[in-house]
């Protein structure tokens, strides 16, 4: 069972779903607030998670497209 979950939480398309749903999450936060933050010149815990996001996000990009290139190779010959 352990295995199980941890090949879900690993593979490439959950940490890309996840990426994204925190980039939306971030980008939402960051628009609500930015009049705010730029006035007062300060970073917000958002704004941490838009960087976080967007770095788990290409990392899972790039093992997709990783992976993809791969196949295609080997089925190439």
């Amino acid at each position: 069972m352990l295995k199980k979950l941890h090949y879900v939480l690993s593979h490439p398309y959950t940490q890309l779903v996840v990426g994204v749903v925190l980039l939306i999450s971030g980008v939402a936060e960051t628009f609500e607030t930015v009049e705010e933050d730029l006035d007062r010149l300060r970073l917000r815990d958002h704004h941490g998670i838009l960087l976080y996001s967007l770095i788990h996000t290409l990392r899972a990009f790039t093992e997709i497209v990783e992976g993809a290139t791969l196949i295609k190779d080997n089925t190439e010959g």
